[in-house]
């Protein structure tokens, strides 16, 4: 189905902006958030056994000359994550975007995490950069993207980018590139002697996330 069977968009007694307004009010008495997004920090579940080989997720190191090929598409999972690692990820961009768009062409409907790790400095990851693989995940959106479009909230969609980094980098990094970063993805901070996100809640930003 490419798109969803209806779009509610005004009624004869309720426009747009009003029903953006009584979302709003109703999370906030609720204290909660509609259609949130799963954390970025969950452990997937184990795909159930099948009598052929579906792939969950590929892995690409930009650093590295050689990398298996993609998984065939119709033994690639509905929900499927890439990963990419860099030293630089700007040298990269391009095909980045590439894989991206090949594995949505491939797939159109799946739900795709992106998570991007970066090797070395985490300012490699430049909002450009992000832009141009946000762009690459919408180039033919889905209907289930046009849908939590149009929610409240920090940006959701069929397609997720997550940044993961190490706990020690987060000073590094900076508040700046922290904030900006959260237009496009959400972070993910690891390591050891990691405090809980309940500890961090005050300090951590909406789309900062702690895999202990």
């Amino acid at each position: 189905q490419s798109r969803s069977p209806y779009y509610v968009l005004k009624t004869p007694t309720i426009d747009l902006p009003t029903m953006y307004g009584l979302m709003e009010e109703a999370e906030e008495i609720f204290d909660t958030e509609f259609d949130a997004l799963p954390s970025p920090a969950e452990r997937r579940e184990p795909v159930a056994a099948s009598r052929h080989t579906i792939f969950t997720d590929y892995s690409v190191d930009f650093d590295q000359l050689s990398r298996d090929p993609l998984p065939p598409p119709a033994n690639r999972c509905g929900a499927f994550e890439l990963r990419l690692q860099a030293s630089d990820f700007r040298q990269h961009r391009d095909e980045a975007c590439r894989i991206i768009r090949q594995l949505l062409e491939d797939n159109p409907h799946s739900t795709l995490r992106i998570v991007l790790e970066p090797i070395s400095d985490p300012a490699t990851l430049t909002m450009s950069f992000l832009q141009a693989i946000r762009t690459s995940c919408l180039h033919d959106p889905s209907y289930l993207d046009r849908f939590y479009s149009m929610q409240l909230g920090r940006p959701k969609g069929a397609k997720h980018i997550v940044i993961r980094l190490p706990w020690a980098a987060r000073d590094h990094a900076g508040l700046d590139w922290i904030d900006d970063v959260g237009q496009f993805a959400s972070i993910v901070w690891t390591g050891e002697n990691i405090p809980s996100e309940d500890d961090m809640s005050e300090e951590l930003e909406a789309h900062e996330f702690v895999l202990a």
